[in-house]
């Protein structure tokens, strides 16, 4: 099936990659290459913040970036070049301009197979563009030599390609030599060896700092110290055919103790696993990138006491008193608008997509439509009171604990579409996939699974007591438990059966159906 062009526009891409990789790779061992790879991905990150890139996406060691202006993605593109070197490493870079295809939200079309393709005639610390590009940046202090004219895979004709030679007055560094750039590299040491001569497993000096600045700036308690570890806390990946551990990603342990006394929120979904970071003092959100292992926090701030995270929309939505989105290529926030709450009411709020758009219920009852901008489109009161919200293009369906009940909502007009759902307990956990709707009691372990279609309860399914988390996908609705279990439920038999076990206490859990996997949110204590 075809994706869906949803609009046009000028722009300029840029792609990079780092030369040799594969021997790189061979020489310094996957830990270290791993830790290199991250160090990498922050110093292009932090030129793209700088010229104003927006990260389209990432595979393996090379980036995919769009920007406004040719100029600045050759500025950042030079910049980039020069930040690298202090790793030991070269990357080549390739830079076009034209009119881009938006397909559902991201850049695609003739203009990006083009940057891709010049890059690959790229070598070690050049930047190339086409002619075109060139002659669109006169008088910008920028300058170009002759590269000749080359045939690219995928694109008629043959196409003159220039090299930068300087810009605002610098030139382009001489590749390092191979002796040095081996030097430079040794001294690259995963974060698990910077850690573990650290007293109480703190992060690496860098990590912390900026950890604990972004503390300081939000009004952390300053006399809480390092001297407090939070026990180990990681996110495990499994395969959700083979239950198989795929990987183990460590956090960065800023040194205080775990401040959460709810629930952590987990989402798996727009190229990275997002979880609710228990150990901050402010609303934080940990990424996780799935292909390089690394962690990066985003300060969310605010004085929130619980968040709500939702995937979709080419976005990462985080709620609570405010509405907030993520960027999920640079991690910019944007404040959507405050959710009005009364005087003195909780601040709790819950918030799901169903991929057309978003929906937030507070714990007043209300129930608000919120389109892909922000705009909020519908708003209604719905029922005494709202904790947890799931939907999808059938329908929305709101939880209200202190009445024991599920109730289906209209997604246009948004009234009661029947009468609400009793069931036994509380309900700690909601999710629909496909016909059924899913309502989990955490503590006696009873799933019930609610029809679509009739808008009934049609079964009763018991799972291990102690359960902390519930998502359905992949074929199956997936439990976390306390001890550390995995329950899967086949969803036509509704057979409960164990999936596997991890050494810990699971916080939360997620579906990560574009690689298959099941992720887990893990601490020890």
């Amino acid at each position: 099936m075809q994706r869906r062009t949803v609009g046009k526009g000028l722009g300029a891409v840029l792609f990079t990659d780092i030369v040799g990789s594969t021997a790189i790779a061979a020489e310094i061992g996957n830990s270290r290459w791993g830790e290199l790879v991250t160090r990498h991905h922050r110093l292009i990150r932090g030129q793209l913040r700088r010229f104003g890139g927006r990260e389209q996406d990432t595979a393996g060691d090379g980036f995919f970036a769009t920007f406004e202006r040719p100029v600045d993605a050759i500025r950042c593109a030079f910049a980039a070049a020069e930040a690298v070197r202090a790793l030991g490493i070269e990357i080549r870079a390739g830079v076009s301009f034209g009119q881009l295809e938006l397909v559902e939200g991201k850049a695609g079309g003739l203009i990006v197979i083009t940057a891709a393709r010049v890059m690959s005639v790229a070598g070690a610390g050049e930047v190339l563009v086409p002619a075109a590009v060139k002659d669109l940046v006169p008088g910008t202090g920028i300058s170009f030599d002759d590269h000749g004219t080359h045939r690219l895979k995928g694109i008629e004709g043959d196409i003159r390609l220039f090299r930068v030679t300087e810009v605002d007055g610098r030139t382009p560094a001489e590749p390092l030599g191979a002796e040095e750039a081996a030097e430079r590299r040794a001294a690259i040491a995963p974060a698990t060896s910077r850690r573990a001569g650290i007293v109480g497993g703190l992060a690496a000096a860098v990590v912390v700092a900026v950890v604990l600045g972004a503390w300081a700036l939000a009004g952390d308690d300053p006399n809480v110290t390092g001297d407090v570890a939070s026990p180990p806390h990681f996110g495990v990946e499994f395969d959700a055919e083979s239950g198989e551990e795929v990987q183990r990603i460590p956090y960065p342990n800023p040194g205080r103790p775990d401040v959460s006394h709810l629930g952590t929120q987990m989402v798996a979904g727009q190229g990275a696993v997002w979880v609710e970071d228990s150990t901050a003092y402010v609303p934080t959100v940990l990424r996780m990138d799935p292909v390089h292992g690394d962690v990066e926090r985003v300060v969310v701030r605010g004085n929130a006491f619980s968040l709500s995270l939702a995937e979709g929309l080419d976005a990462i939505w985080v709620s609570s008193k405010t509405l907030i989105r993520i960027n999920p290529g640079t991690r910019e926030l944007r404040e959507v608008f405050q959710i009005p709450l009364p005087a003195g009411g909780s601040g709790e709020t819950s918030v799901a997509t169903d991929r057309k758009q978003l929906w937030i219920g507070t714990a007043q009852g209300a129930l608000r439509r919120v389109d892909p901008t922000g705009a909020v489109t519908a708003e209604r009161t719905v029922t005494d009171g709202i904790q947890l919200v799931t939907a999808s293009q059938d329908g929305v369906w709101v939880v209200d604990q202190l009445a024991g009940v599920v109730v289906r909502i209209d997604p246009v007009s948004l009234r009661q579409v029947a009468a609400p759902i009793s069931l036994p307990g509380t309900i700690d956990a909601i999710d629909v996939m496909g016909d059924h709707v899913w309502a989990l009691d955490f503590g006696t372990g009873l799933l019930t699974r609610i029809s679509v279609l009739s808008n009934r309860q049609v079964g009763l399914v018991t799972v291990p007591a102690g359960a902390t988390s519930l998502d359905a996908g992949l074929g199956a609705v997936w439990v976390g438990h306390a001890d550390g279990t995995i329950t899967k439920v086949d969803p036509v038999t509704t057979t409960a059966s164990t999936f596997t076990q991890v050494d810990g206490t699971i916080r939360a859990l997620a579906v990560d159906a574009a690689r298959g996997s099941i992720w887990v949110d893990v601490r020890r204590t």
